[in-house]
C-alpha cells in the first residue's frame, strides 16, 4: 500500500528517505511497496544527511525504528516485520519513542542525526516534500 495523502497521518508507516533523483531510493521504495499490504509506504524528502540514505524509518504509533543506508531486500524486511505488528527494532540503527501525532523528524538520542536544532529543518525525512497536505497551513498575511 502506498500513501497518497500526507506521510504523517497513518500508521504502521514505512517511510523512505533519500533524494528524489536517488535511483537507489527508487529501489527502496519499490521493494518495501512490495511486501506492505495495509503498512503505508511513502517516498520522503531527504533528510540532509547523505551518508544515510536512503534512510528506511519504521514507525507505529509512536515508535520509530531507523536504518541507515538501507537496501532493497532490508526494506522489504522491514516493511514486512511491520506488516506483521513489530516494529523492527533488531536491526535499528535508532529507536526513538515519540507523540504519534509529530509532524517533524523524531531526534534519536546519539548519531548524526541528533545533532543540532531542526526547527526550519524538522519535517525533512518525515513528510513527502511535494505533497501540500503534510504542510500545515501558512498565512502570508502580515499586519504592520
Amino acid at each position: 500500500m502506498t500513501d497518497v495523502t500526507g506521510a504523517g497521518s497513518e500508521s504502521p508507516t514505512i517511510r523512505i528517505s533519500a533524494a528524489v533523483s536517488s535511483d537507489r531510493g527508487d529501489r527502496v521504495y519499490d521493494a518495501a511497496c512490495d511486501e506492505a499490504g495495509s503498512v503505508s509506504v511513502v517516498r520522503t524528502g531527504p533528510t540532509g544527511v547523505d551518508a544515510l540514505e536512503p534512510l528506511v524509518l519504521a514507525t507505529d504509533g509512536g515508535r520509530t525504528a531507523f536504518v541507515y543506508s538501507s537496501s532493497p531486500s532490508t526494506a522489504r524486511e522491514l516493511a514486512g516485520e511491520l506488516e506483521s505488528g513489530t516494529v523492527p527494532t533488531t536491526r535499528a540503527d535508532a529507536v526513538v519513542e515519540h507523540d504519534p501525532d509529530v509532524s517533524s523528524l523524531p531526534v534519536p538520542e546519539t548519531g548524526p542525526l541528533s545533532v543540532g536544532r531542526r526547527h526550519v529543518l524538522g519535517p525533512c525525512g518525515w513528510v513527502d516534500p511535494l505533497e501540500p497536505v503534510d504542510y500545515p497551513l501558512r498565512s502570508s498575511d502580515r499586519t504592520a
